[in-house]
């Protein structure tokens, strides 16, 4: 049954014609005198000041002026909290400490790292990714953005195969005048942020460390004598002259590991070249380099053959290397059984790479993976027919 209308008070009130009608329950007037606020009682809302004088927002604590130059208000705005130690050259005794003092150097107000990733137990098949020269913070950030997307998901063991950092504000060389010079701090905050990158995306970590790496221990060394360099490294929080060491010591990732490959019978490591747990695939960063693609990897192949024993590398298989920025591979030519690899760069080209001596030589980017399977001895064997380089130049991967 409808509702039957009545009219309006209201309108009848005030002479309002025509008339409206009232057809919902309860209601005392019109929708139009509703509208209107007819007969309805309002009280203006006291005006509301600043503290400066000026008129502002019922709601608001300061006019806009006070708001976008931040000054008075009825409460003091709160400072930023400030480090405890303001001088570098003070001692730090505690790692918060100096990792408060490090973030405040880089202008970082707070960690952005999450948390690393879970390491997953190791089963019969293991797939590792080998991440190219870098050369952080000179390297393409669009190709290792692609870089992530494509091997996070199928990635068991990442593999850094050395030149992580570019060390180029402590470089004995002339500054490239291709790319604006950068400060110690400006280079290793983008080095923080990369490692942090890999720490949160991959369950496991290798890293080389390359000559780059390893830029500023050698400029010590050149002018300071050995017991110098001693007495430093040993004052230093991490007991180490290399950043790139330090920064993954005291950041502790969980899942990140520097190489340390242990020399039999000798209490000496390497931290150059790695095996990872024993396998027959060598992961290393020689300073070898030639124009000629896979000239550098022979040479490597036959200096490791000729040190075999004195480095315990008796079952290697496949000889993976960094530092030529090339892409090759083909199998060994004294025994088919082995495979020797070049995995390319993801760093931009440099000025220094277009002069005339350099003309010739191939620099690829690019980055290789492969396929472990567990052994009935309880160590990883390689599948060389699974070694695969992607390089960006190509649609299609290349596989033995």
């Amino acid at each position: 049954m409808p509702r039957k209308s009545r009219p309006c008070p209201v309108c009848v009130s005030i002479k309002r014609k025509p008339i409206g009608n009232i057809t919902t329950w309860g209601a005392v007037r019109c929708s139009k005198c509703y509208r209107e606020r007819v007969g309805i009682p309002t009280e203006k809302r006291p005006d509301s000041k600043c503290a400066c004088g000026q008129p502002k927002a019922y709601r608001a604590k300061t006019c806009q002026a006070c708001y976008q130059s931040r000054g008075p208000s009825e409460k003091p705005l709160q400072s930023p909290p400030t480090t405890e130690t303001t001088f570098l050259h003070e001692p730090l005794t505690t790692f918060d400490q100096a990792w408060k003092l490090w973030q405040s150097c880089i202008g970082q107000s707070k960690d952005r790292y999450k948390k690393a990733q879970r390491p997953k137990p190791a089963g019969k098949t293991r797939r590792i990714t080998v991440l190219p020269d870098l050369h952080v913070p000179h390297h393409d950030k669009k190709l290792f953005a692609k870089f992530l997307a494509m091997t996070v998901d199928t990635t068991d063991v990442l593999v850094c195969i050395g030149d992580l950092s570019d060390s180029a504000s402590v470089s004995a060389y002339p500054p490239d005048p291709e790319s604006r010079a950068l400060t110690f701090a400006e280079e290793w905050a983008e080095c923080q942020i990369v490692l942090d990158t890999l720490s949160e995306s991959y369950k496991e970590v290798h890293v080389i460390l390359g000559n780059h790496d390893e830029r500023l221990r050698r400029q010590l060394a050149r002018k300071l004598s050995p017991d110098m360099l001693a007495a430093i490294s040993s004052m230093t929080p991490q007991g180490t002259l290399s950043p790139i060491t330090a920064q993954i010591r005291a950041r502790r990732y969980p899942n990140v590991k520097i190489a340390n490959h242990p020399i039999p019978d000798s209490t000496m490591t390497l931290d150059w070249l790695t095996t990872i747990d024993g396998s027959d695939a060598l992961f290393a960063h020689p300073e070898r380099y030639s124009k000629v693609a896979g000239r550098a990897l022979r040479d490597f192949r036959d200096w490791c053959q000729s040190h075999t024993e004195s480095l315990g590398l008796d079952d290697v298989r496949c000889y993976l290397i960094g530092h030529t920025h090339m892409m090759s591979m083909f199998p060994s030519s004294s025994d088919g059984k082995k495979l020797l690899v070049e995995v390319g760069n993801l760093a931009k080209t440099a000025g220094y790479q277009i002069q005339p001596k350099y003309a010739g030589s191939n620099s690829s980017k690019g980055f290789c993976q492969l396929v472990q399977h567990r052994g009935r001895d309880g160590k990883f064997k390689t599948d060389l027919n699974s070694v695969r380089l992607h390089c960006f130049d190509f649609t299609e991967p290349w596989n033995t």
